[in-house]
């Protein structure tokens, strides 16, 4: 047997060249398969590899694909290599372009590069591989560059849409060429014309407005250059009134006062159809006239008489001095009886007339402008005997137990010159406070429990004989009225640190006693129900609104009895005397200083502690208001208020470290947050509900120091 070494000879394909398939950047090639010949097969294997390495059916991209081909016989020998080149065209499109609207008063780019649209072999287009062609008249004030493909708009060019046609074609292959439109919007520059008020122009002298209703017009955001618009009046103008060329306003000499509305157009010249429209206010005033009150001298009411002087004396017209013959003079209103005003302007008034003081008003109306006028009053002095009314000063009284007759403000008044007699005049006060009376005869007297305070208020004596004939004083009354509240606070000390209260632990009680009277209180001490409580310190003195919250201070030790109970609830007393010896006193309230409500710690676990001290100085100490247990019960609020009952500070789910309150207003307060507040002393309310929902409330003072 004889075997079959030599190798086939394989002839490859023809080349292949053809465009890109419809809408792709890439070709479907049908692939023929070479042929071979042999010494002793006819049968032959073919391998095929493609340069980009891809199966030989799939789509071939644009440029040149080789195929690389080879022949294996039945024997098993492999022909030598031919290789097959397969050429794919790409295409070339320009696409029409909108450039950016391009404002004509200045020019500008409309389009950066036309090509940026454009393609060539699916790839975009590009200077260095296109040549540019503008294939029609390109309209005045529009550019196109052909080496960069960039077109602009020269300024000064008029508003419309102008149309560019271009062609491309490629350097590589001149006759392969696309054409493509580019339109450019020239828009207007804006125009703006803007109302007009000018200065207001003397009706009676007539004259022009100091400025241009073109002043404030603009073009292109600038102010308007008169030789670049049309300035034209819009509409009939009234009598008296005229646009000038200069753009003043003209108001001819005697033009009826009032306000003309007008308008002018101005349009621009480079576009005739671009304008704007305004109207302007012109304001035309009438002389100024002034009539001035007058306070002619006083006349007896029972001899009557006139007025030595004219009411239009010191009345004005345009600045001078009324002419009578220029102005109406007309009463306004109605006088009362025995009061007239004569023509010449003086004032008539009656014998026999009741003193008082009679205001009464006259206008005066400018014969030329009838609506130009102007109003005063005349105060018209009627005499009667002379009466008067002198102050009382401050008297002090006692407030709780009252008094009687304690003053006769009628002791230093008189009437003619003589002492009041109550029967010769009527006494009013239409201000006196609530428990004080104002006897017929002038005297004073104050109520048992009045409130207490300085209280000033008027009193009216007025002649039966001359009703309008009277005199007002003013009276002052202290009423002394002693007052005094404790608020007593608790603090748990839970000295074996377990957080529960313990048989033998001690509970300090604080107390802050307040004079919320009106007068000093001394001899202050405090008692307390709780058997076995200490006390310490007093007795003091305190001033008025003076508070004191470190000279009392009480310490007990807790009994079993007192855990039993779960609770250890007492009250103390504060008693306080005047310098008159009255006593006051109250019963103490754990938060509130109206309230008398007994101090009640839990004696069991979760028991609330209220740390009522903050020390906001940075060392990290004591810089929160700590409310010990209040994790046991989260449904709980707390308030916080300066010592004027201003609330500052009011949360919900207060739990000590996301919500609490380091110091800082929340409220209405006016202090600036980064400065936190003032040093002083505050007010809490902790209201709470414990696992059975029973709503429990904790309030007192908060101290903060810095």
């Amino acid at each position: 047997m004889i075997a079959d070494k030599e190798v086939p000879v394989i002839t490859c394909p023809t080349a292949i060249a053809q465009n890109t398939d419809t809408g792709k950047c890439t070709a479907k090639v049908t692939i023929a398969d070479p042929t071979a010949t042999d010494n002793c097969s006819t049968t032959f294997t073919f391998t095929a590899v493609r340069s980009d390495a891809l199966a030989l059916t799939a789509d071939y991209p644009i440029g040149t694909t080789t195929i690389t081909w080879s022949a294996t016989d039945a024997a098993g020998n492999t022909s030598a290599t031919c290789t097959q080149v397969i050429t794919i065209l790409g295409p070339i499109i320009a696409n029409d372009d909108i450039g950016i609207t391009v404002n004509g008063y200045v020019g500008g780019i409309a389009v950066s590069n036309v090509l940026d649209n454009d393609s060539l072999n699916c790839l975009t287009a590009s200077t260095s591989k296109l040549q540019l062609e503008v294939t029609t008249l390109l309209p005045s004030g529009i550019n196109f560059n052909k080496l960069t493909g960039e077109v602009t708009v020269d300024p000064n060019t008029a508003t419309g849409n102008y149309t560019v046609e271009y062609t491309i074609c490629e350097k590589l292959n001149p006759s392969n060429c696309s054409t493509a439109k580019v339109t450019v919007v020239v828009t207007a520059a804006v125009i703006k014309a803007n109302d007009d008020t000018p200065a207001a122009v003397n009706g009676k002298d007539g004259g022009n407005t100091t400025t241009s209703v073109l002043d404030n017009d603009t073009l292109n955001g600038q102010p308007v250059v008169a030789s670049e618009v049309d300035f034209t009046p819009k509409g009939v103008y009234p009598n008296g009134i005229k646009l000038n060329p200069s753009g003043t306003i003209t108001v001819d000499a005697n033009t009826p006062s009032g306000n003309y509305t007008v308008e002018y157009t101005i349009c621009e010249k480079l576009n005739s159809t671009n304008c704007s429209t305004a109207s302007v206010t012109v304001v035309v005033k009438a002389a100024v006239i002034k009539a001035n009150e007058d306070t002619p001298a006083a006349i007896n009411g029972k001899d009557g008489g006139n007025t030595t002087t004219s009411v239009l004396e010191n009345d004005t017209l345009n600045g001078q001095p009324v002419v009578a013959s220029e102005v109406d003079l007309t009463p306004k209103g109605v006088y009362p009886t025995g009061i007239k005003l004569n023509p010449n302007g003086t004032i008539t008034v009656d014998a026999n007339t009741p003193a008082g003081n009679y205001t009464v008003e006259y206008t005066i109306c400018e014969k030329l402008n009838p609506s130009n006028c102007s109003s005063a009053s005349v105060k018209v002095t009627v005499q009667a005997p002379g009466i008067n009314a002198n102050n009382d000063g401050l008297v002090t009284v006692d407030g709780i137990n009252g008094a009687v007759a304690f003053l006769n403000v009628l002791s230093n008044d008189n009437l003619n010159g003589a002492t009041i007699n109550p029967s010769q005049i009527t006494l009013v006060s239409n201000n006196i406070p609530k428990g004080i009376v104002l006897n017929a005869d002038g005297t004073l007297d104050v109520a048992p429990n009045t409130a207490g305070g300085t209280y000033t208020f008027d009193y009216q004596i007025c002649e039966i004989a001359n009703t309008t004939n009277c005199a007002t004083a003013k009276v002052s009354v202290f009423i002394e009225r002693p007052a005094i509240t404790l608020v007593r606070t608790v603090t748990f000390n839970d000295e074996n640190g377990n957080g529960v209260v313990d048989s033998g632990e001690t509970i300090t009680y604080s107390f802050t006693v307040t004079n919320t009277g009106n007068t000093t209180l001394q001899n202050i001490q405090i008692t307390d129900s709780l058997e076995g409580l200490i006390i310490l310190g007093g007795p003091i003195t305190l001033g008025i609104n003076q508070i004191d919250i470190n000279s009392f201070s009480a310490n007990y030790t807790i009994t079993q009895n007192d855990i039993n109970k779960g609770t250890i609830s007492s009250q103390a007393t504060v008693v306080g005397f005047t310098n008159s010896g009255i006593q006051v006193d109250d019963s103490s309230d754990y938060k509130d200083a109206i309230k008398d409500y007994p101090t009640v710690l839990p004696s069991q676990s979760c028991v609330i502690k209220i740390f009522n001290a903050l020390s906001i100085n940075g060392d990290n100490t004591n810089e929160r208001f700590y409310i010990q247990g209040i994790e046991c019960y989260p449904d709980n609020t707390v308030e916080i208020y300066n010592r004027w009952g201003v609330l500052i500070f009011e949360k919900s789910n207060y739990d000590n470290v996301n919500v609490v309150f380091k110091g800082f207003s929340e409220g209405r307060v006016t202090i600036k947050e980064t400065g936190g507040l003032p040093a002083g002393t505050y007010f809490y309310v902790l209201k709470y509900k414990d696992s059975s929902l029973k709503a429990n409330q904790k309030a007192g003072y908060l101290y903060i120091t810095k």
